[in-house]
């Protein structure tokens, strides 16, 4: 019975990982306005097109539990030096774990000149899979697909989390409480 058990327990491991493995797929056009995410053949479509009149925005509240973590973070420099550190390297780590399969962007902004400028600077930009243009026309487009691998960004979380000085956070929390 007990070998039974373990043996579940580790073919449900063994897909868990396999599932990890399979790309997730995003799509995105600005154009026809929708983001499609689509993994292991589930799709999920977001049209990004409004419905309505839009509503005034209303002025956010300030949140206080940022200006805690700030406040919280400046005590400490050496614990605020390593969250910088260590979140600007994870981030940069997600990044390169993108792989951009195609990409297309048709920019414009309403000063011609600035529009000659980026189309110099967009003729020499070479990259596989991605073009760049600009128009004269005001037309803004944006199209493109990614794919991005599960396993890497959740290796990427784990070393973020399993690196941070955590006796380090600790004593800095209990000492704001003190105060």
């Amino acid at each position: 019975m007990e070998v039974l058990f373990y043996i579940v327990l580790l073919v449900l491991f063994m897909g868990i990982l396999a599932a990890l493995m399979i790309p997730v797929a995003v799509r995105f056009d600005s154009t026809e306005k929708y983001v499609d995410v689509e993994w292991m053949s589930l799709s999920l479509t977001r049209l990004l097109r409004r419905k309505g009149p839009r509503r005034p925005r209303e002025k956010p509240k300030k949140k206080r539990h940022i200006t805690v973590i700030l406040r919280f973070l400046l005590r400490d420099r050496y614990l605020a030096l390593e969250f910088f550190q260590r979140g600007y390297g994870s981030v940069t780590e997600m990044v390169q774990s993108v792989s951009i399969r195609e990409m297309e962007a048709n920019l414009s902004t309403p000063d011609p000149m600035w529009n000659g400028v980026l189309s110099g600077v967009f003729a020499n930009i070479d990259l596989e899979n991605v073009s760049l243009s600009t128009n004269f026309e005001n037309i803004n487009s944006f199209k493109g697909r990614l794919q991005v691998y599960p396993y890497k960004i959740i290796k990427v979380v784990t070393g973020f989390l399993i690196r941070l000085p955590y006796r380090r956070v600790i004593k800095a929390a209990l000492s704001t409480k003190k105060r």
